[in-house]
Formats: structure tokens, sequence, C-alpha cells
């Protein structure tokens, strides 16, 4: 074909269409457009364009009626368009000019995949900037209250020796404020002398700054406050080291001692009342006496009892001889070589382990026995402190779980905020498709959704807790569904026993699913090599007590049973004690956790075990007579309503789906994306403010007021009109009791459709 034979026409429109490829943004536009251009050209009976950027980009093997163009640039390849040709001759002289489009397409697609991938790296790159910067803030603000909390006095000096920073306690025992230590030299604000001679004793701070290393202060140290007040006190400084490993200051930790060195010098003026006393203690404490060689000399009665061992076996032997943990006894050895050196007391900690593998942790304070200024022995007083480092544990892991609930929390709320986009448009389409099988895979898809719902639902429940919100119903099938999922992926099977006629409970669906969920977890790893879990549920009257743990009534009990490795009886009291575990790398929450859901449910959960033999954890939940309530479902593709309702979520896509779902069901809809423009609406709209037929708000807004907090302001304008509450935090009271906080009703995101037109349909008349 000769340039003289192609059309004008048909290349003004290939002109045009390259520069709508260079001008307009939108993809899908393009794409329509290239394929009406090409539709077009002479010779063309029919065009297809593909998305598959698997397509090597070079055209197949010519064939007389097809021809593919693909979309290229260096390396990368944005799809082709087929094309079936009824004269290729007529289409051939256009190849050159289209081609040229195709490469047009190509840079183009290939600028803006680049620009789509800068955009998300800024934004990630922006979320670790304000990550990192919050960090950093709240570990300057631990620092400070740690300083200021620590029990010992501190002093902080520069490298010159002049004090920088102050805690409370140097406060009290210098009787300088911060304010006004700050800048004096040390000396000034710390002036110490012996206590024998009453000379002035060389400032540990100046004795740093010239060794560069750690430093004690000498025995027999008294410090002379502002007032005059005097301080036997025991001390230590360090250097703080710059970057560079240079010093750029001083710390300096002292405490009073006075009282120490009082009990210490009663303690020499009647060892015989001191020996009558020691052996008068409670059971868990006991004495002990060393020689300077570390040689036990004596030990009082409850030595036995703290350390698993004999008062008899350890007279004559060093913490080194006993059969002690290895890490104790390198402390023990530590103690002896420092306690022969240092006239000064002592405190160390040990872990002892019992017969049984029982281990107890005890807590030493040695305070040596001078004679002429030579230590003549060592006495000890040990404390079993096995309780109250649980204790103390138990808070630190207590306080990391709260962080992570937390994090959960937030990652639930979000998480529901995304499925509520998927939700939705899926359930539009679900209502909106006339196709059979369509609507058989969406409504498949919306019941996958709605485990993925009920998933964060759980994480919320740890992260929150909250009171459950119930709902009257049966126990089937959720308990069977939980099991398969709990199970799905696993070498263990299952047997159900259900009744048919099983009573109807009252009952949070999400959070009994939690219950089965981590107990039949626990079930499947007490059976590392597989077997079978049998699962029954059961009506049941019980007359009285039934072993004066289940009242009397009648009750829907569910029995799960494993054949695994049991639970030994000292451990079986216990595991409903939080942070209690058996496991490596359990966390002790579990059982726990249920035991607490099913007792706000008003039930009771029993637990049966015979070691290597199985368990079988019991849950009783009362049985109600009361029906469930059902409500006729709308046809939501049929519902026509009419009105305004007022939306507001700080999410775009929120909006826009709900807006689609109400818009959908024949409401209009006006939509505010924070509370501030609602409360702006009610002051200089207050007319179409009235008119409204209803609100649907969001429970909260990031940074913004949401609906809990503009509540009281929208019912002083319009108390009868209907105000929906709705949130991706299920456990959140709100939601759990709308009418108490002025709502109306509530909704938990993610949602249908039908579930929105279920609420609507119960208060718009």
């Amino acid at each position: 074909m000769t340039l003289d034979s192609i059309s004008t026409e048909v290349l003004g429109k290939i002109n045009l269409l390259q520069s709508m490829v260079i001008h307009v943004h939108d993809t899908k536009a393009i794409i329509d457009a290239v394929c009406r251009v090409l539709g077009e050209l002479p010779g063309v009976e029919d065009v297809k364009y593909s998305a598959d950027k698997s397509n090597p980009g070079t055209s197949p093997v010519e064939q007389a009626d097809s021809k593919q163009l693909s979309i290229c640039y260096k390396n990368s390849t944005f799809g082709y368009f087929t094309l079936s040709l009824r004269d290729a001759q007529a289409f051939s002289g256009y190849l050159p000019f289209l081609q040229n489009v195709m490469n047009m397409l190509g840079v183009i697609f290939e600028e803006r995949q680049q620009e789509l991938i800068n955009a998300e790296l800024t934004e990630q790159l922006e979320l670790r900037v304000q990550q990192r910067t919050k960090e950093l803030y709240e570990q300057t603000e631990n620092l400070r209250i740690t300083f200021d909390s620590i029990g010992d006095a501190i002093l902080v000096t520069d490298v010159a020796g002049k004090v920088s920073a102050i805690n409370p306690v140097a406060e009290k025992l210098t009787g300088w404020k911060k304010s006004e230590a700050v800048g004096k030299p040390v000396a000034e604000i710390f002036r110490i002398i012996n206590s024998f001679s009453r000379q002035p004793v060389l400032s540990p701070v100046d004795e740093v700054l010239v060794k560069g290393k750690k430093v004690k202060l000498a025995n027999h140290t008294i410090m002379i406050s502002r007032d005059g007040t005097e301080y036997q006190i025991a001390d230590s400084a360090a250097p703080i080291r710059a970057i560079d490993g240079s010093t750029a200051g001083v710390v300096l930790v002292f405490r009073d001692v006075t009282e120490e060195y009082r009990i210490q010098r009663e303690l020499q003026e009647s060892e015989a009342k001191y020996r009558r006393l020691i052996e008068g203690i409670g059971p868990r404490y006991c004495v002990i006496s060393q020689s300077p060689q570390g040689v036990f000399t004596y030990v009082s009665k409850n030595f036995e009892k703290l350390f698993g061992i004999s008062a008899q076996s350890a007279i004559g032997k060093t913490w080194s001889a006993l059969n002690v943990e290895p890490q104790s006894i390198t402390v023990g050895k530590d103690a002896d070589k420092l306690l022969r050196k240092e006239h000064v007391f002592q405190h160390v900690e040990m872990k002892i382990l019992h017969p049984g593998n029982q281990y107890k942790i005890i807590e030493i304070y040695y305070g040596p026995i001078l004679e002429n200024g030579d230590v003549v022995r060592v006495e000890g007083i040990c404390t079993d402190v096995t309780d109250q480092r649980r204790s103390e544990e138990m808070l630190l892991r207590s306080q990391k779980l709260d962080s992570i609930g937390t994090l959960a929390g937030g990652i639930a709320h979000d998480f529901n905020n995304l499925l509520a986009g998927i939700f939705g448009y899926i359930s539009i389409a679900h209502d909106t498709s006339q196709e059979t099988p369509v609507k058989e895979s969406l409504a498949k898809t919306l019941s996958t959704i709605n485990r993925a719902k009920a998933l964060t639902n759980q994480l919320l429940t740890f992260a929150k807790g909250g009171e459950p919100r119930k709902t009257i119903g049966s126990l089937l099938p959720l308990l069977p569904d939980t099991v398969r999922f709990a199970l799905s992926g696993s070498s263990i099977s299952y047997e159900f026993r259900f009744d048919p006629d099983l009573w109807f409970c009252e009952f949070d669906q999400n959070h009994i699913s939690q219950v089965i969920d981590n107990i039949v977890i626990n079930a499947k790893q007490a059976m590392p090599t597989g077997g079978t879990i049998n699962v029954t549920a059961e009506n049941t009257t019980i007359e009285g007590n039934f072993g004066g743990t289940v009242p009397g009534g009648k009750w829907v009990k569910i029995s799960i049973t494993d054949h695994g490795c049991g639970i030994s009886k000292a451990n079986l009291s216990r595991i409903f004690d939080p942070f209690f575990t058996t496991k490596h790398n359990g966390h002790g929450l579990g059982l726990a956790t249920s035991h607490s859901i099913i007792t706000r449910h008003g039930g009771c959960l029993e637990v049966e075990s015979v070691l290597d033999q199985g368990t079988t954890i019991t849950i009783y939940l009362p049985a109600t007579e009361m029906a469930p309530v059902t409500r006729e479902e709308i046809n939501t593709s049929e519902t026509v309503g009419s009105g305004t309702i007022l939306l507001m979520d700080d999410e775009d896509f929120i909006r826009a789906i709900t807006s689609a779902m109400l818009n959908a069901g024949g409401y209009q809809t006006v939509c505010c994306s924070n509370g501030e423009e609602v409360l702006d609406m009610i002051e200089n709209r207050p007319d179409e403010f009235r008119q409204l037929k209803g609100m649907i708000f969001d429970l909260t807004i990031p940074g913004k007021k949401g609906g809990k907090e503009i509540i009281d302001s929208v019912r002083k304008c319009a108390p009868q009109t209907p105000v929906f509450v709705v949130s991706g935090y299920a456990d959140d009271p709100v939601i759990a009791n709308p009418s108490r906080y002025g709502f109306t009703a509530s909704l938990c995101k993610p949602f249908r459709k039908q579930e929105l037109f279920d609420m609507l349909s119960r208060y718009f008349i």
C-alpha cells in the first residue's frame, strides 16, 4: 500500500490518538480510545486488549487474518492488542504509525508505573521517620522518668567537674535544689570527710576524671549536707563516654548507709541476743556466717528450706562446694573473693535448684564483721524472694502484653476498615449480579471475609477485653466451624457428637469462638504425633451444685477431649493462672483469657486430665428459653428508600462504598470526613441539618472529633433523628451499648449491605 492510498482521515485519528496518549492520565480511557481507533482502521474486523504482562513484546508468527501490537518499553511489557483482520493488505500501511503509538504508550506506562513506585517509597520513608521520631521521644521521656525515680542519689557532672544534673534523692541528701546546684563545682555540693579523721576525702568525681575509669568511695566516709546533717554513705562514680571514647563527664551514685552502720555496731555489741533473735525469724529468712575464706561456720534453721541443703551438710563448706546451679556458683565465688578483701556490705542473688526441678531465688545481704580493722567473719541475711521476683516478672510481661495489645487493637481496627471496603463492594456485586454461579462465588467470598472479620474481633478481644455482645442463638454451626478452622492444615482429626435439639444460649460469637480456638489449639499441641479430638455438645440439667462448681439449672455442656500428654496434678490447679505455661514459647494467657470470657458469660470451665492419657475441658454455658430474635430479611436489590443521610468517616473509600450502598437503596447522602465538619453544618446550615433522615458516624477519627465527641451537640439540634455509630473497634463499650451514649444503634465494620439496611429498616418508618 502506498502513502497516497492511506486515508487522511484515518491518519488524523491516529495523530489525535497520539496526542491523547500524551495528555490523558486515565489508563482505561486511553486503552478504550486505542481500541476504538484500531477498530475503525481499514481491513480490521475486531480488536481485543489483554493486560497480560508476560507477553514478550514481539509479534507471534504472522498470520493472514490476525495481527498483534504490544505495548513495550525496554524489557517491560504492559499488554497487547490482538487485531482480527478481514483485509491484511488494506491494514498494513498503518503499521508504522500504530507502532509509534505503541512505543509512546510503553514509555508513558513505564513513567506512570515508576511514579507509583516512587510515591509508595516516599510514603514508606515518611512513616519510618515518624515512627523513629516517636521512639526517640519515648526513649528520652523514659530516661527522664527513670532518672527521677531511682532510689539512690545521683549526681551528673561535665568534664570540668560542674554539676549538670541531680535527681530528687540527691537533692534531699545534699540539701541543694536542682536549680541551685546545676553549674556549681561538685565539691561544693558533695562534701565528704573520713568518719574517723574528720579530714576531707578526695572527690570520686575528680578521681574518675584523672583515671578515666569507675571508682568506689573509700569506707567510713561521711557526707555533710548543706544544713550540716551528716550521712554515712556508700557510693561509686563512673565516666560518661563520648562517641569517640573520651570522657565527657561523670555520673556519681551514692546512698545513705547510716542505718546499716548503726545495725552493724549493734550486731557487734550483742551477738548473743542476735543469735536468739535470728532463730525465731519467719520461714522465708535465714542467717548465715562464713569465715574470711568463705567457709560456712553457722547457718540458721531455715537454711534447708531456702537452699534445699541441710545445715549439717553446709557447715565447713564454701558456696562453690554446694550443689547449686552453675550460674549461682559463680556468684558465690565472686562473693567469697570480694568479701575477703572489701570491708563493705554486699548484695547478691542466687537461683537455687531444689529437688523436683523447682527453683528458688534467694537474695542475700552480706556484711563483714571487723576486729581491729580486719574481717573476722561475714554475716549474711538470706531471703526467699521467689514469689516477689515472679510477681515482678508477671508485671513486666503484663506491661509488654499491654503494648502488644495496643498494637493488636490498632491493627485489627485498620484491618476492619480495609475489610469494610472489600466487604461492601462484594456485597453490592452479590446483590446486583443476575448470574447464579457468580452470586454463589460471591456468597462464598463473603463467608470467608466473615471469618476474617471474626479473627480481627478476636484480636480486639485480646487487645481491649470488654463485655461480651451477647445474642441468643444456637452454638451450631459456630462450634464445629471453629474446630475445623483451628485444625486446618494439621494432622489431627476430629469427631463431633451434638444433641440434635441443642438448647439456645445467650453468647458473644466472637468471644466463644476464641475460647474454642484456644482450647483446640492446646489440644492439638498436646498431640504432636497426631490423633483425634472428640467434641461433644449436649443439653444437661443440674440439680443443686455439680461437684460444687456448677450451680443448678439448665446448661449447654461442651466437652473437648484430646488423647495427648495430659497435665500433672501439680500444674492442674494453676492452668487458669495468667502467665502460667509449661510451653517453651507459650505466654500463659490462652486458658486464663478463656476462663475470664466464660465467667463473663455466667458459665463455668472445668478440666480433667490424666498424665500421658489426655485432657478433657468442659464448658458450661447457661441455657435460655428465649428464642432468637428473627427479622425478615430485606431484599436490598429491591429496597427503595428516600431522604438524605449524613455520613461521617475519615476514610475516603469507606464513605464511597457506604454512599454506594445507600444510593443503591434510594437514599441520598451528604458526606463529612470528621466531626468538625458536622458541627460546622449544624452552625451554618441548621435547617438542612434538621431535615436529614438519619446520620451514620464513625466512632473515632484520628486527630479529629469522632461520633462520640459530637453526639451531645447533635442531639441538642436533632433529638429525634436516628443517629447510628459504626466502628472497627467491635469491643468498644459504645458499640456494645449505643443507646447509653446517645446513639440509636450500632454496626461493626466491616458490614454488608444487608446488615446496613436491616439496621436502617428498624428505625426508618
